[in-house]
C-alpha cells in the first residue's frame, strides 16, 4: 500500500474538518511561538536618580516580527538598552509569526522598573536623633530599596564606634519588632526631613537601637514587619 506521505498532492486535497491533511499536519508539527522570559535590569532605581536599563527576553520559536514599546526590533535581537531611565516604567514586548499554520501566532509580556527610596541601617556615633544628618544616614553601611515589605535581616560588623540606627521612609508603617543579636529592642524614634543621595527631600523615620558600641562588633539586625 502506498503511504499518504508519498502522495503530497493527495494530502493537500483530502479535506479534514475544512482543512487539508497537509495543513493539519503542519499545525501538529508547529512548535509554537512564546516569550519564555523577560527582564529589565536594573529593576529598581533610587527615586530621583537614573540608570541605563537593559531589557532582555528569550523566545520559543522564531517570530516574523517583534516590537518593544511599539518600536520594531529586528528579528534575532533579544535585548535593548534604554539609557538614562529616571522614572518608573513598564516595557511591553510583542512578538508574532505571521506564517504560523492556521493563522498568525503571537505573544506579549511585560517587564517593569520601579523608582524607590532606600532604607538604611548601620552605626552613627550619635544617640540623639535630632542631630542626625542626611549625609550620615546615607553613608550607613547597609541600604536597600524600600518596598513596604519591611521584614529583613542584615548582618554586618561595625566599622567604627557608634550606635545602631535604622532609617526608613516615613511613608511606610513602622516595623513591628527590631532585634539586635536576637535581643528584642524597643527603639527611640525620631522623624526627620531627609535629603536622599539623589537629592530628593523625603520624610524619614530614624530608629535608635543601641547605645554606642565598639568598632568590630558583629551585628545581626532583624527588622520584622
Amino acid at each position: 500500500m502506498t503511504k499518504l506521505s508519498l502522495i503530497p498532492a493527495a494530502a493537500a486535497l483530502i479535506d479534514y474538518d475544512g482543512r487539508s491533511v497537509a495543513d493539519v499536519l503542519a499545525q501538529l508539527e508547529y512548535a509554537g511561538l512564546a516569550i519564555t522570559s523577560m527582564t529589565a535590569v536594573p529593576a529598581q532605581i533610587e527615586a530621583g536618580g537614573s540608570a541605563d536599563v537593559t531589557v532582555s527576553w528569550t523566545l520559543l520559536g522564531t517570530p516574523t516580527g517583534q516590537t518593544l514599546e511599539g518600536v520594531t526590533v529586528a528579528v534575532g535581537t533579544l535585548s535593548k538598552l534604554f539609557p538614562g531611565v529616571s522614572a518608573a516604567i513598564t516595557y511591553d514586548l510583542y512578538v508574532e509569526d505571521t506564517g504560523a499554520p492556521g493563522g498568525t501566532a503571537s505573544d506579549t509580556r511585560q517587564a517593569s522598573v520601579a523608582c524607590l527610596d532606600k532604607g538604611h541601617a548601620g552605626t552613627i556615633n550619635k544617640t540623639d536623633g535630632a542631630t542626625l544628618t542626611s549625609a550620615e544616614v546615607n553613608a550607613m553601611a547597609q541600604s536597600w530599596f524600600e518596598t513596604g515589605s519591611l521584614s529583613r535581616t542584615r548582618n554586618f560588623t561595625t566599622a567604627a564606634d557608634g550606635a545602631i540606627w535604622v532609617s526608613i521612609p516615613a511613608a511606610f508603617a513602622d516595623p513591628a519588632t527590631f532585634k539586635v543579636n536576637n535581643n528584642v529592642i524597643v527603639p527611640v524614634k525620631t522623624t526627620r526631613s531627609h535629603t536622599t543621595a539623589t537629592g530628593q527631600v523625603v520624610a524619614y523615620d530614624d530608629f535608635l537601637l543601641s547605645d554606642v558600641i565598639s568598632a568590630g562588633t558583629a551585628i545581626v539586625l532583624e527588622i520584622i514587619g
